[in-house]
Parts: C-alpha cells; sequence; structure tokens
C-alpha cells in the first residue's frame, strides 16, 4: 500500500485575504491557479467518489507501464511547473511585502510555497518557508492547522514511501496531529483532513507490531470519533448522491468521500493480518475483522452509486 497516494494534501481553493487592488486580486488568483496545476491537484471520479487526485512526485513506478517512456518528460513537466509557482510566489512577496494590507495574502502565500516545496521532495527547503509563516497574519484555521502540523506533515512525505517504521519520531508525530486536530474548529474540512492523515499514520504503524488487531482498532474508533450523527448522515448522503451536498463547502464534501476510503484500508489491512496468521498455522479466533461497535457506521456505509 502506497501511503502517500492513500491520504492527500488539501491545498485547493485557499483562502487568501487579498488586497484591495483588483490587479492585486487578479495576481493572486492567476498564482494560486498556476500552484493548484502545479500541485497536479485536480477532482476525478473514482466510482462516483469525489477523491483529490495523486500530488506526490512522478516518478516511473507511478505510470503505465505502456506510458513509462514519456515518464520522464512528465517528472520534468511537474517539477518545471513547481518552480515556475514558487518563483511567481517569490516574485509576489518581495514586491509586496513591505505593504501591511497584504500581510496576510503575503503569509498565505509563504505556506502554500512551502507546501510546494514539501510535495516537489525539498523538504529542507519547506522547513525553511515553513518557518517563514507567521501565526498572528494566519487568514484561517485551515492555514493555521497546516502550519501547526507541518512538522509532521515534512515527516510523513518521507516516511509514507518507506519500508522501515520509526515508532519514536512517529509517536512525536502524532502528538503534534492530535493537538492541532484539538485546535481546529469541530466539523472542520482541515479536522477531517489532519484526523485522515492521522488515521493512515497509526494504520502503517499497526503494520510494525506483532499483533496488528488492537492498534487498528484503536486508530479506526479514534478516527470515527471525529464525525458527529450530524456529519455521519452527510457521508452516508454523499456514498448515495454526492449531488445531495451540492451545498457543502468543497473542503468538507472531500472528506466525506474518504470516510468509505480509510475504513476500506483498513480493514483490508486487518484481513490481510488474519490471512497471514491462517497461512503461518497461528491461531487468532477470528474469521473476519471483529471491529468495535463505535466504527458499526462506517463499516455500513452503502456502496457509491454511479447513475
Amino acid at each position: 500500500m502506497n501511503f502517500r497516494n492513500v491520504t492527500r494534501f488539501v491545498l485547493l481553493a485557499v483562502t487568501i485575504a487579498l488586497g484591495n487592488g483588483c490587479v492585486t486580486q487578479q495576481e493572486v488568483k492567476s498564482i494560486v491557479d498556476a500552484s493548484n496545476a502545479a500541485l497536479a491537484e485536480r477532482l476525478v471520479q473514482d466510482q462516483g467518489t469525489l477523491l483529490l487526485a495523486q500530488t506526490e512526485p512522478v516518478t516511473a513506478d507511478s505510470v503505465d507501464a505502456g506510458s513509462a517512456g514519456g515518464s520522464i518528460d512528465i517528472q520534468r513537466q511537474a517539477a518545471a511547473q513547481r518552480d515556475a509557482a514558487v518563483a511567481r510566489i517569490d516574485a509576489f512577496i518581495a514586491a509586496n511585502a513591505q505593504y501591511p494590507n497584504l500581510a496576510r495574502t503575503v503569509n498565505a502565500l509563504q505556506l502554500r510555497k512551502a507546501l510546494l516545496l514539501l510535495t516537489g521532495g525539498k523538504p529542507n527547503m519547506a522547513r525553511a518557508a515553513f518557518a517563514q509563516f507567521k501565526v498572528d497574519d494566519a487568514g484561517n484555521a485551515r492555514d493555521l492547522g497546516l502550519y501547526r502540523s507541518h512538522e509532521a506533515l515534512t515527516w510523513w512525505w518521507s516516511a509514507a514511501g518507506r519500508s522501515d517504521w520509526d515508532a519514536a519520531s512517529a509517536a512525536r508525530h502524532l502528538t503534534t496531529l492530535s493537538q492541532a486536530i484539538t485546535n481546529a474548529p469541530s466539523g472542520s474540512g482541515i479536522r477531517y483532513y489532519l484526523a485522515t492523515l492521522r488515521a493512515h499514520i497509526r494504520l502503517k504503524g499497526a503494520t510494525f507490531t506483532g499483533d496488528w488487531r488492537a492498534p487498528l482498532r484503536e486508530g479506526l474508533v479514534e478516527y470515527s470519533r471525529e464525525f458527529d450523527a450530524a456529519a455521519r448522515d452527510k457521508v452516508r448522503a454523499f456514498m448515495v448522491d454526492p449531488a445531495r451536498l451540492a451545498g457543502e463547502p468543497l473542503d468538507n464534501l472531500r472528506w466525506y468521500g474518504q470516510a468509505a476510503v480509510t475504513f476500506n484500508a483498513y480493514d483490508a489491512a486487518y484481513r490481510r493480518y488474519l490471512n497471514d496468521a491462517a497461512e503461518a498455522g497461528e491461531s487468532t479466533g477470528e474469521d473476519a475483522p471483529a471491529w468495535p461497535a463505535d466504527t458499526a457506521w462506517l463499516a455500513g456505509l452503502p456502496a457509491m452509486t454511479t447513475d
């Protein structure tokens, strides 16, 4: 399982406080649009479920074998897009950082630059960009949530693709994430995102324990509790017909679709553990995953309709 593909970055439609000038607004919108393209953030249909497209650096392994010959060109194009977007952000910041009325705009773009560098495989440069972010000039809860969890994001970008596991680092970053989740508004897109990220970190960590079942159950229960009764109803409605939630903020909508994806990832890991134990002749006392009652609503989500 490629854990970086499971947990996507929330970067589309970032609210940025704009200055009063029409030219400034147009310029910032152009920069945001360009950086969205560089991050390859587009909504795709996967059996009718709205999901974010892959945002990790393109490699030959992530391109179909039939088109592998063009993978290097794709990778170079993606890198060029990111570099161009970062250069535009740097130019805007250099020209406008001295204007107090653009402080929040500059701050938001600084955060976007950090994320571009991170997804471009430049963690040290990303850390330097994150360090320029000013909490007092944060424009919204999403910016604050991403900044407060940026060390965990930077670590996970590398750790997700590794075949080993640093339990001490994971525990430290999970604590940071949990604090950021607690500080994020309940029911907000950034809180759902961070909760999903935490769930997948716990999922990978579980596969490095002797018996995966307890940490898998604990991780899924923790994730499940982020959705109150109203949110669970919205998740079910989304799975039946996304159009029912047409008025819901996109920042929330995408994470309603991820609820089923996250459960399926946990369920597949649990089943793999049981199968591996059976093949090894070990008795688990279970023929199928025994999920706690708190997660029954996730297990019972309807299949996405494709009409």
